[in-house]
This record gives structure tokens, C-alpha cells and sequence, in this order.
């Protein structure tokens, strides 16, 4: 039996489109898995700052294939996370130059101080020539009256006065001006380094990860209206943590500018090397096909591989390798993942036993079943030869 009133009442009810359904149901997963990063921080003893939350939910959602990496090595130490350690994580993975903010607006407030200061020196120079056109008029008028000599006299002199007034007062204006003109100068220097501070790495003087993904994300962008080939080179440092371990922070330092000066070294034009995050290097070549970026990786390979760092007499030269991941960009893939497909690739000259380059194969979309899904491998020292696609794993690779 049919109730004609909740027929009626069904009728009314609003329609459920496809994309309403996928809204709710992302919108379901989005708060189920915020409510279980809330869950595991508490567990973990995990301080519920807003950026230990982003960095935590970032994670927990897979979408940075980096930060898994180093999330998990750390939650695998069995020990608690210290609050230093998370920060450091933040800033190598997430950071967006934020911590630039508290200088910008100290920068911003100088310069308006002296905008400042410079308003009032012109309204005040302005009101002073008022008055000497004021005595200006009096004079003129006084000298064109039928006055006796000592009354003209007196006029000259009054006019002479203002003169020699006016004259100090636009000459404290010029030392004024160009006090301010200075001081305007100063802070807009400032405001440059500080802009190549919020763009560029610290330690390596290459770009950062900040900057790379601005020039990814402008790059892309540009396609739609100047279409042309776009590669990005993922770059790890082998092992480079028991590097870092066995001859200490200095000589790894050593390493990263060595690395990064190769990079540079190797890009021209709209190309841009960057400093990724901890030993991670990223490279964006403009105009550059797959192929064409496999070339360039092999030449960094190679380059690196033939140089000695000689870290002291008892221990002699130190060999420095790296693996490099090669994507092409397919549209319409998003930045992050045509960064991911660079980074599995990358994961996979590491499986296969580093000092070596892998290209990622195409992305899904578009790619027929029967296109190959393998990547292509090589050694610097040894031709190229087919390999399989990454891994899905979101676990590290060695390192």
C-alpha cells in the first residue's frame, strides 16, 4: 500500500546529485580522519598546535610521500617525538615562509614611518612658502604705495628677511629629503633580502622547496597558453644519513652545498634547482621532455659520482652518490602529482641500487591498458634497461 502523504512528502525532498554525493562523502572522510589524527596526538602525547595538527593530518592522508617517509622514521624510533624534531619536520615539508611574517610587517611599518615622516616635511614646507608668498604680497604692495624712502627701506628689509628664511628652510627640506630617501632606501634593501630569504636556502643558496613550487604551480599554468614540455627531477642523496652520522653535520653541510652547486650548475634559463627538504633536491626543466631529462639526471649522476670530497687525512676522500627520479608533466595532473610520480620513481633507482636514474612512466590518465606501464632505469656507468613500475608503498626508501 502506497501512503499518498509520504509520497507527497518524497516528492518535495530535494534531488542528490552525483557531485552533492562525492561533496558529502569527502566531506565524511575529511572529518573521520581529522577526528583520528585528533585521537592519535593525544595518544602519542603529541602537543595540538595548529601546525603539529597539519602536519599530522597531512600525513595521516598519504598525500606527501617526504613526509610519510620521515613521519614514519620517527614514530618507528619507539620514543616519544620531540617537540624539536616535529618543528624541524614542519619547516623541511610544509613550511610556506610564514616565520618571515613577524620581519615583513617591522619592515613594512619602517617604511611607513618614514612615508610618514616625509608627508609632514612637505606640509610643513608647504605652510612655510605660504607665509613667505604672504610676505611676498605685503612687500609688492607696500612698494607700490606712495611711502616715503624710510618706509621702503623697511620693506626691503622685511623682504630680504623672509628671503633668507625661506632660503634655511628649503635647505633643512634637501637635508631632510635626503635623510628620509635614505632611510626608505635602507628598508627597501631590506625588504629584498628578505624576500631572497623567504625564496632561497639557507645553507645551499639555491632556491627552496617554497620557490620550486611556486615556479611548478606558474609553469603548469603557463601551458595552457604556451605549450611546451615540462620535467621535474626528484634528487636523494644516498645514504646520506649514516653519512651524516659517521662524519658529523659539518661535513654533511659540505655535502648539500657540493650537491646543491651541481645542480645549479646543470639548469639554465627557467629552469630552477631547489633545495626540496633535508637531503631531497628538486629540479624544474622548462621545455624539457622525459627524455630530455633523463640526460640531465644521468650528466648530475655522473658529475657527482666522479667527484671526492676529502674530509681529512685519516679518512681520505668521500664518494658522493645520488638517485634521481624523472616525470614528465601530463595534463591535467595537479603539481603534487607529477611530484609524486618523480618521487616513486626516485624510490625506485633506491630499490635498485642507487647512483642511478629512473624515469616515471606517463601518468594514468589518458594511458590506454596496453601502454607500458615500466620505467626506465640507468646507471651512470652502465646502459639503460627496463624496470618495473614504483611502488605504491608509502614506507621509506633506503637511504
Amino acid at each position: 500500500m502506497h501512503d499518498p502523504l509520504l509520497k507527497d512528502q518524497l516528492g518535495a525532498a530535494p534531488t542528490l546529485t552525483a557531485p552533492a554525493l562525492t561533496a558529502a562523502a569527502q566531506a565524511f572522510q575529511t572529518r573521520r580522519l581529522a577526528d583520528a589524527v585528533w585521537s592519535e596526538m593525544q595518544v602519542r602525547g603529541i602537543v595540538p598546535s595548529p601546525r603539529n595538527f597539519t602536519l599530522w593530518f597531512t600525513y595521516r592522508s598519504g598525500s606527501d610521500p617526504r613526509l610519510n617517509r620521515r613521519m614514519a622514521e620517527l614514530i618507528g624510533r619507539a620514543q616519544p617525538i620531540a617537540p624539536a624534531l616535529l618543528d624541524a619536520l614542519y619547516q623541511d615539508c610544509l613550511a610556506s615562509g610564514e616565520d618571515l611574517t613577524g620581519a615583513s610587517i617591522d619592515a613594512a611599518a619602517e617604511i611607513e614611518a618614514a612615508a610618514r615622516t616625509l608627508i609632514e616635511q612637505l606640509s610643513g614646507s608647504e605652510t612655510a612658502l605660504a607665509g613667505y608668498g604672504d610676505a611676498l604680497v605685503t612687500a609688492q604692495r607696500d612698494l607700490r604705495s606712495d611711502r616715503g624712502r624710510d618706509d621702503l627701506l623697511r620693506a626691503v628689509a622685511v623682504l630680504a628677511t623672509e628671503t633668507a628664511r625661506a632660503a634655511e628652510r628649503n635647505r633643512l627640506l634637501q637635508q631632510q629629503l635626503a635623510s628620509s630617501a635614505s632611510r626608505v632606501g635602507r628598508m627597501r634593501q631590506a625588504l629584498a633580502a628578505m624576500k631572497a630569504e623567504a625564496t632561497h636556502d639557507a645553507l645551499t643558496g639555491i632556491a627552496n622547496r617554497r620557490a620550486f613550487d611556486t615556479r611548478l604551480r606558474h609553469a603548469i599554468r603557463q601551458r595552457s597558453s604556451q605549450p611546451q614540455a615540462l620535467t621535474v627531477l626528484l634528487v636523494d642523496i644516498d645514504h646520506f644519513k649514516a653519512f651524516n652520522d659517521a662524519h658529523g653535520h659539518r661535513t654533511g653541510d659540505l655535502v648539500l652545498r657540493l650537491v646543491a652547486r651541481v645542480l645549479a650548475s646543470n639548469v639554465k634559463g627557467r629552469d630552477c634547482a631547489a633545495r626540496y627538504g633535508g637531503e631531497e633536491f628538486a629540479v624544474l626543466l622548462a621545455g624539457a621532455d622525459l627524455e630530455a631529462g633523463g640526460v640531465v639526471a644521468r650528466q648530475i649522476c655522473q658529475e657527482l659520482s666522479s667527484k671526492r670530497l676529502v674530509e681529512g687525512a685519516a679518512q681520505g676522500a668521500l664518494r658522493i652518490t645520488v638517485s634521481i627520479g624523472v616525470a614528465q608533466y601530463g595534463a591535467p595532473e595537479t603539481p603534487t602529482a607529477l611530484i609524486q610520480r618523480a618521487d616513486a620513481a626516485m624510490y625506485e633507482a633506491k630499490q635498485l641500487g642507487r647512483n642511478q636514474v629512473c624515469l616515471a612512466p606517463p601518468p594514468a590518465v589518458g594511458r590506454s591498458p596496453s601502454s607500458p606501464t615500466g620505467q626506465v632505469r640507468s646507471n651512470p656507468d652502465g646502459p639503460a634497461a627496463a624496470a618495473p613500475a614504483p611502488s605504491s608503498e608509502t614506507g621509506g626508501p633506503p637511504p
